[in-house]
């Protein structure tokens, strides 16, 4: 107990929440603490290492990142989430002296939330050569008897290296072919059936040449509270991988053709 004022009449008690994840999703994930935003809990057992996480749609990475109108966990999210995760598993690492390679990525299927709470797992799995495979879930759904599986691939953890510098001003007189306006990469994307929100409105300008893209990325204003939530931030990570738009196809071609919206489905390492 702690010395209290004597005539004080507030009452200060941490409110019981009754929290179990093997049960029913509560009414307010909000409340359940956090160890990430995408690594709310540590679930494991004696069968794996587990993480679970509980999103209602309300998040940024959801609302702002919604396909042919569902609300669709990024690509890149997962990336994140199994950083953090391996992070978590590995007892917490010194940072810039342990390298975490995410190899082999899979994107199996999307994962999506719509008007109730879905919760979603990672497990991690020791291998023998020393690696550690992952797997993201879902709980089974009633129709089915196997947990649904949205992604997998492996972690490796090393030791840091030198990193590779580039010199931009060089990249930028290479990419002297085109260049477009971040209003027209928008409404190309929305004309593809992928909607950005504020918070996925990353790309600042794009410089196009040939075979290659240079693209100045920014966090939002609108989520710039979050950036040290994140070391893969999603908003950053995703104009990353929107700005692959400039390699697919003329922007001038694309915007009015309709054109189908891609989404990834593997990464050979990070």
């Amino acid at each position: 107990s702690l010395p209290t004022y004597p005539f004080a009449r507030e009452r200060y008690w941490v409110p019981e929440m009754g929290i179990q994840f093997g049960g029913n999703i509560p009414e307010n994930p909000a409340i359940v603490t956090s160890i990430h935003p995408l690594l709310q809990q540590n679930t494991s057992d004696f069968t794996e290492q587990r993480f679970s996480t509980i999103f209602t749609g309300q998040e940024f990475f959801l609302s702002d990142h919604q396909v042919q109108g569902q609300r669709v966990l990024p690509a890149v999210a997962y990336l994140e989430m199994v950083r953090a995760a391996a992070q978590q598993a590995a007892g917490g690492l010194t940072e810039g002296e342990t390298v975490i390679r995410l190899q082999n990525a899979v994107w199996v299927r999307p994962f999506t939330v719509s008007d109730q709470p879905v919760r979603l797992h990672i497990g991690l799995f020791p291998e023998e050569n020393g690696s550690i495979a992952y797997e993201i879930y879902s709980d089974a759904e009633e129709t089915e008897a196997e947990p649904v599986v949205y992604g997998q691939g492996s972690v490796v953890l090393s030791q840091a290296s030198e990193v590779q510098s580039l010199d931009l001003a060089v990249l930028k007189a290479q990419c002297s072919q085109n260049s477009t306006t971040p209003d027209e990469i928008y409404k190309t994307f929305k004309q593809m059936g992928l909607e950005y929100g504020p918070g996925f409105r990353g790309i600042e300008a794009m410089y196009l040449g040939a075979d290659q893209v240079l693209a100045k990325l920014s966090l939002p204003s609108s989520i710039f509270n979050t950036h040290d939530q994140y070391v893969l931030h999603p908003s950053i990570m995703d104009a990353a991988l929107q700005s692959s738009l400039g390699l697919m196809a003329d922007i001038g071609d694309l915007t009015g053709s309709g054109g189908k919206p891609s989404l990834p489905f593997a990464l050979e390492s990070l």
